[in-house]
């Protein structure tokens, strides 16, 4: 049995309250190139930066402002 939940990649523009530790006081909006097995319709989750050397990250579904499936 294969437990391994199957990884999907996106391409996110995002808003976070920090960026790169640093306060997005002016509400900048961010691209990631994400992939993940998590769902990105949760309240959160966590997703390899696919453009930062598959840095895990935690992204908060309510400063997410579009997310687009890549079909590989």
């Amino acid at each position: 049995m294969n437990n391994k939940a199957a990884k999907k990649t996106y391409l996110m523009r995002y808003e976070p309250a920090k960026h790169e530790g640093v306060s997005n006081w002016r509400n900048e909006e961010f691209v990631y190139h994400i992939e993940t097995a998590a769902s990105v319709e949760g309240a959160f989750f966590y997703a390899a930066d696919l453009d930062n050397d598959r840095k895990l990250k935690r992204f908060v579904a309510s400063r997410v402002n579009e997310v687009i499936t890549i079909v590989e």
